[in-house]
């Protein structure tokens, strides 16, 4: 996943750190990176980041990604079958149904497809 820098990400307890520290090893907890993130001037905009994207990874607002699927469910904002979304590719209402719903973002098969090329073009130039 491709992160993009918004302008609060300067002011973070983490800009200029290692990368690696919020990104632990299967079996670590990233200890050392919620320390840092508990100080950290800007660790709610971070937090509203970090709940709006699906599959972001690692430590983000003192966070794993466990935690923040929880802080999702509980601001409401994880998707379940029957709610109206915008697709990602085209910008269309649609409602999410069936398993996997919590992951969909587009509404057609064509959306899906154009908006998987789109991301593996954008990781391959950037």
């Amino acid at each position: 996943m491709i992160v993009k820098p918004e302008p609060w990400m300067k002011q973070g307890a983490c800009s200029g750190m290692d990368a690696a520290m919020f990104f632990p090893e299967l079996g670590e907890h990233g200890d050392e990176a919620k320390q840092v993130c508990a100080v950290c001037p800007v660790q709610s905009d971070c937090l509203d980041y970090a709940v709006q994207i699906e599959d972001l990874h690692g430590i983000w607002a003192g966070l794993t990604y466990s935690a923040r699927r929880t802080e999702q469910k509980r601001r409401g904002i994880l998707n379940v079958p029957g709610t109206q979304i915008e697709c990602s590719e085209c910008g269309e209402l649609f409602t999410i149904a069936g398993k996997n719903a919590s992951r969909q973002r587009a509404c057609s098969n064509a959306c899906k497809i154009h908006r998987s090329r789109r991301l593996k073009y954008k990781e391959i130039t950037v």
